[in-house]
């Protein structure tokens, strides 16, 4: 398997089986994988401030991770031929899923536009023949463009910004989850805790999209939230 690491010492060491000089911890790992009888290839052996990694950009330098900027179009350009493109508004099934995927490994640099895929999702819920035919709607159309737009625009995760909030910064923490069978809240601030067995009215074109169920727990909590007259301190 890959692995990859840091070396906060700009110092090279000579590595003689490759001839070539790397970081120190990099040349360590491969004479203790020398030792282990482990094999490895000289081409693997990557180093540097940016690198692409699992085909994305890290740049160390900015503390950024992105798409690069030909695989970053190619994706848009694949959402819009399929939207425009698609003969009698509609697409086989495994042509959906490959771009669904797709659309997915993307999501790593842009994780805030994962919402927009639920209508998509909620088209092919439940299909499981590769060559049927998916109607394309106006909904899904509206959102995977603006997908589009987004991935087109740049964008990426930046590890100086991208923070988490600390619980000490919020009036209220309450944390969600949800699966197939069942839906849960619980807040910690007013040591209350809700649960649910899945709606027996779910529409039937939702029955397995976790993201749904992922999407009604947290709309539950937050309107549960909302109602309430005071937080308790």
């Amino acid at each position: 398997d890959d692995n990859f690491g840091f070396d906060a010492q700009p110092r090279l060491v000579w590595y003689k089986p490759y001839r070539t000089y790397y970081p120190a911890q990099q040349v360590q790992i491969l004479r203790l994988w020398d030792l282990l009888r482990i094999p490895h290839k000289k081409k693997k052996q990557l180093f540097g401030r940016t690198l692409t990694i699992i085909g994305f950009h890290v740049d160390a330098q900015n503390m950024t991770i992105t798409l690069p900027k030909a695989e970053r179009m190619d994706l848009v350009k694949h959402i819009r031929d399929f939207l425009r493109n698609a003969p009698r508004r509609s697409r086989p099934l495994r042509e959906w899923q490959r771009l669904l995927g797709w659309i997915n490994w993307g999501l790593n640099v842009q994780p805030l536009l994962r919402s927009a895929l639920q209508s998509s999702y909620s088209k092919i819920a439940g299909l499981s023949l590769p060559h049927a035919s998916v109607s394309v709607n106006a909904e899904v159309t509206r959102h995977l463009l603006w997908v589009a737009d987004m991935f087109e625009r740049g964008g990426g995760v930046d590890m100086l910004s991208s923070r988490a909030w600390a619980t000490s910064d919020a009036d209220m923490v309450v944390y969600c989850h949800a699966c197939l069978d069942g839906l849960g809240f619980w807040s910690p601030t007013c040591n209350l805790a809700f649960i649910a067995d899945r709606p027996a009215d779910t529409p039937s074109t939702v029955e397995d999209n976790i993201f749904w169920y992922e999407a009604l727990t947290v709309l539950a909590a937050l309107r549960w939230a909302a109602n309430l007259s005071a937080v308790p301190s």
